[in-house]
């Protein structure tokens, strides 16, 4: 095996490695604050959808090792457009669109919370994106950049897809749910061979 195939396979599992120990830790801190305010839906109205997550991302915070709280400001993630790895179409910049909040863990991942209204109902959810690497590159969707869904009721990589062929279109189209693939299956193979995976309908791997 060449050494850029022995780095590739070094940094695939270490990226599979980190999304399932952050996933345990959202899954678990969602549990306690549960406990300790309620579910999403009994987090009552708020006057602004930033002070919405804010109110969010406060209460995961109490569960997070934090380095820096960037709030909605730099410092946590790079000030560029942030695009998905397969279509090459540019999906978030943290800083230009407003309402993200940010912080940077003592790993060197830095996070980023964001609610789609000021008000919390039990149909409302908080997106989190999650940068394994910080503000270093590539910064793609799908690579080092995956999102987590937080429901009323739990807890989710990706979004509401829950097939394998609604993951992988997902995540082949947008990146949004590669994260739910790499949970699913513990490989990036999406990467390698996503025609093959395209066109066997039950693999879940390359060859």
């Amino acid at each position: 095996m060449t050494m850029p195939s022995l780095i590739a396979n070094h940094r695939e599992k270490e990226t599979v490695t980190k999304l399932k120990k952050f996933y345990s830790t959202m899954s678990q801190a969602y549990v306690s604050i549960i406990n300790d305010y309620g579910q999403i839906g009994e987090w009552g109205e708020t006057n602004s959808q930033q002070e919405a997550t804010t109110l969010a991302a406060s209460y995961f915070k109490e569960y997070l090792n934090v380095n820096k709280d960037c709030g909605f400001s730099e410092g946590c993630f790079k000030n560029q457009d942030y695009y998905t790895y397969s279509t090459g179409v540019a999906i978030v910049n943290f800083i230009t669109h407003r309402n993200r909040y940010m912080f940077r863990l003592n790993d060197g991942s830095a996070i980023a919370f964001y609610t789609h209204n000021k008000d919390f109902s039990e149909n409302s959810t908080i997106v989190i994106y999650y940068d394994i690497n910080g503000d270093k590159m590539p910064n793609v969707f799908g690579k080092d950049l995956f999102q987590i869904v937080v429901f009323n009721d739990r807890v989710k990589f990706g979004g509401s897809t829950t097939t394998r062929q609604e993951i992988l279109n997902n995540c082949l189209t947008s990146g949004y749910d590669c994260a739910n693939w790499i949970l699913l299956y513990e490989n990036m193979d999406y990467i390698k061979c996503p025609d093959y995976l395209k066109s066997n309908s039950t693999a879940v791997k390359c060859k």
